[in-house]
């Protein structure tokens, strides 16, 4: 993925198309929403909120709810309100939601991502992959994605994510039996990665960036929603966003001026009065 494209109008070759491959680097109108274009990823204005429409999207994923059996043995599902499955016997629990509100980071195109076997510390939080970049990075822009959970199962003894076998035939798939230390023991061992049965379920999160459902111009992302105190960047780091941010000495600045104008233009407008009646009585 690219967050920004600074190149002029291109056909891209080996790779997906970006916004600014087709529409520039400075598409609209209005120059001072041009500027916004160095540190700011199209997205970002233009994709208000995901999951619009009635579509909903899975924002949690429990699998640590999952093997729940109904009468006779039989596999579980349930559905809310609105039909959506909610709980399955395979899968565990999940939730969902709609017109949801990004997440915002900093992202320059590159991806870290958990390898198989890679130590973790549930205590710190587990990412499945990191989205990489900064302020201080000419190629980063404020990006916006989906965080979307989940709890997995994780190897308590050599602290890493354990993965279970599903499907295919006997006994071990989780789906045949829903015994988990039999599917996670199955698959590590087909993985060649350790495993030593003890296991508890951990949460974990990933990202997933947001590049559709584009909203009309009139329904973009507007001015007050990021440049304000509680807004959309108020996680946003490493750079100064009016509205959002204040400096107490630029603000005593600001108000200095604003009084000695005030002032400038109440003696301009004092001496265009005195003077004339001044003139008339030396005359």
């Amino acid at each position: 993925m690219r967050p920004s494209d600074t190149g002029k109008i291109d056909v891209v070759k080996g790779g997906r198309g970006t916004c600014q491959s087709c529409h520039g680097d400075h598409p609209m109108q209005d120059p001072k929403l041009n500027d916004h274009t160095d540190r700011v990823a199209c997205q970002t204005y233009h994709i208000p909120t995901f999951a619009r429409g009635g579509v909903s999207t899975k924002m949690m994923w429990d699998w640590s709810t999952a093997g729940k059996r109904g009468r006779k043995g039989k596999a579980v599902v349930r559905k809310d309100d609105e039909g959506r499955v909610i709980y399955t016997s395979q899968k565990g629990d999940v939730s969902w939601d709609d017109n949801v509100i990004p997440q915002y980071i900093w992202f320059n195109g590159k991806v870290d991502y958990i390898l198989p076997g890679e130590k973790q510390d549930p205590e710190r939080g587990i990412f499945i992959n990191r989205y990489l970049g900064s302020a201080d990075d000419v190629k980063s822009r404020i990006f916006p994605v989906k965080v979307a959970m989940s709890k997995q199962p994780f190897d308590e003894v050599n602290e890493i994510l354990a993965m279970p076998r599903l499907v295919g035939r006997g006994r071990d798939p989780y789906w045949s039996g829903y015994k988990w230390e039999r599917a996670l023991r199955a698959d590590m061992k087909r993985l060649g990665l350790p495993f030593s049965g003890e296991f508890s379920f951990v949460e974990t999160s990933m990202l997933w960036p947001i590049n559709h459902m584009v909203a009309p111009v009139e329904d973009s992302v507007t001015c007050e929603e990021c440049h304000s105190r509680n807004g959309r960047m108020a996680d946003i780091e490493g750079v100064y966003i009016p509205g959002r941010d204040r400096s107490t000495l630029l603000d005593l600045v600001g108000m200095g001026m604003v009084v000695l104008t005030l002032i400038a233009v109440f003696i301009h407008s004092m001496l265009r009065v005195v003077v004339p009646i001044f003139r008339r009585g030396a005359s």
